[in-house]
């Protein structure tokens, strides 16, 4: 016999005793509802999560970075004055952290460059990683003054963190070419193809160097 049921002979008393046990299952089952629905949108934000930011940084990705930089462009009208700023960051040297001491450690220092990479941008500006040893930055109403300060604060941001994550010896830099808007493209593909190129100039000159696009002299660190 179900224990929701009274047996005894006051029908009103099983009735009050019945009433209550639906009442419970009811609320039972809401609770589970709620529990399931709850959990339901816990795991679509997660993957949502995954699907917009790099696992081992926690940096947003290159499709959320492609995604920030073609809504900033979106508010640009053409002609206008640079109204944002694209940078891209190649590290250099760090094959020999994984070399010498390891992929784990290789991946601790990528940690600690993503978090001081964060600390060199302003609310609203966006940093990623967009390959195993490079990050991009799109930094919104600056000038190319601005933005080479911005590199250059990279850089040095970058050397910190390795020195504090205890790899200075292997000599880990950053090379930083930056590319405006509208003066060295019109298209996020055009602005990252010149940054690209700019990155590549700056290499080509020693590393550790901050360079602009349209191959204009990068300056050494």
């Amino acid at each position: 016999m179900s224990p929701f049921v009274y047996s005894g002979g006051d029908a009103q008393v099983a009735y009050v005793l019945r009433f209550v046990a639906l009442v419970t299952t009811a609320a039972v089952l809401v609770g589970i509802m709620l529990y399931n629905k709850r959990e339901l949108a816990q795991a679509e934000q997660a993957a949502r999560e995954l699907a917009s930011h790099d696992a081992l940084t926690g940096l947003p990705n290159r499709r959320a970075f492609r995604q920030n930089v073609t809504a900033g462009l979106s508010a640009s009208p053409a002609g206008a004055q640079p109204r944002l700023s694209i940078a891209m960051i190649d590290l250099d040297n760090f094959k020999h952290v994984n070399d010498l001491f390891g992929h784990a450690a290789g991946d601790a220092v990528l940690q600690a460059i993503a978090g001081a990479l964060s600390t060199v941008t302003r609310p609203g500006d966006c940093v990623a990683r967009i390959g195993g040893d490079e990050f991009a930055l799109v930094a919104y109403g600056v000038d190319t003054s601005a933005s080479r300060a911005l590199g250059v604060r990279c850089v040095r941001a970058v050397e910190a963190a390795v020195a504090q994550a205890g790899f200075a010896e292997c000599g880990v830099s950053a090379t930083v070419g930056y590319a405006l808007f509208p003066y060295h493209g019109a298209t996020l593909d055009e602005l990252l193809e010149a940054a690209d190129s700019a990155l590549m100039n700056a290499k080509s000159g020693g590393k550790r160097r901050v360079g602009c696009a349209a191959r204009r002299a990068s300056i050494a660190l």
